[in-house]
Parts: C-alpha cells; sequence; structure tokens
C-alpha cells in the first residue's frame, strides 16, 4: 500500500509515532551522553579534589612537624619537649598515612614522576628531623647548635614547596 491509498487516520498515526520514535532516540542518546559527563564530573570532583586535600594536608603535617621540631629547640621544660615529640610522631604518622592514600589515586605518569621526587625529598629530609628531634631534645642546646639545625631545614621550605 502506497502513502497515496492510505487513509488521513493512518497517516497521522505514521506521523506522529516517527516523530516519537525520533524523540525518545534523541533522549535515550542525551542519556546515555548525560551519564558520559557525569563519570568525568565525579572523577573530577571526587578524585581529583581528594588528591588535593591530601596533598594540602601532608604539607600542613610538613608544617607543624618543623614548627614542633623549632619548639623542641627553644624550650628547657621536659613537659614541653615530650608533649612536641608526640606533636612529632603524630604528624609524621599522619603524613605517611595521607601519602599512602595518595600514591592509591595517583595514576598518570606525572603524578607518579612528582610522587617519586617526593620520596627522594624524604629520603633527605627525615635524617634531618631525626638529628634535630634528638639535639632538640636535649635540655642545654647551645645557640650555635641551633644554628646549625635551622641552618639543615633551610633545604626543606624547597621540599614543602613541592609537595
Amino acid at each position: 500500500m502506497s502513502f497515496k491509498n492510505m487513509k488521513l487516520t493512518n497517516k497521522i498515526i505514521l506521523g506522529f509515532s516517527t516523530v516519537l520514535l525520533l524523540i525518545v532516540g534523541i533522549c535515550a542518546f542525551s542519556i546515555v551522553r548525560i551519564s558520559q559527563i557525569n563519570s568525568s564530573f565525579k572523577e573530577v570532583t571526587q578524585i581529583d579534589n581528594k588528591k588535593c586535600q591530601l596533598a594540602y594536608a601532608m604539607r600542613g603535617d610538613i608544617y607543624a612537624t618543623s614548627l614542633s621540631i623549632r619548639n623542641l629547640g627553644i624550650s628547657s621544660s621536659p613537659d614541653y619537649i615530650n608533649s612536641q615529640k608526640k606533636i612529632i610522631d603524630s604528624k609524621l604518622s599522619d603524613y605517611e598515612n595521607k601519602k599512602n592514600q595518595l600514591k592509591k589515586l595517583i595514576v598518570t605518569d606525572a603524578g607518579k614522576k612528582a610522587m617519586k621526587v617526593i620520596e627522594s625529598n624524604e629520603n633527605v629530609s627525615l635524617p634531618l628531623f631525626n638529628k634535630a628531634i634528638a639535639i632538640g631534645s636535649a635540655s642545654n642546646v647551645s645557640t650555635a647548635e641551633l644554628e646549625d639545625i635551622f641552618n639543615q631545614f633551610k633545604g626543606l621550605s624547597e621540599i614543602a614547596d613541592k609537595i
């Protein structure tokens, strides 16, 4: 049967059903595309933001540790020194936990390269931290020893900047 010989009702039904099928097809395509955009958005907001939060928190832990090490050097109170040692231990532990979480989230080559730089800087800084803690924990630290500690830590500000 040709289109010319069809009844008007059948022509209208055919026309509306064609339009309806096109609308359903466009809706299906739109839903698929929106779900793709949503997954991309979710990756940016949930994964990349988490990486930034962890990096800033790691930087804060380094800063708090350096302040506590400074406080060790200028204090002579055993109770205060012990409280600062607890803070240092806590912040270094927090730093390690956050670093391990960050390692799990990094998948790009640039991110892995940056993590290797951070770890190589850690290998330089952790012995200095430990030396500073040992010297700062002594009850009779001289000014010359304090200057030696602070001079060793000048390079550590570069490490914190890289994080």
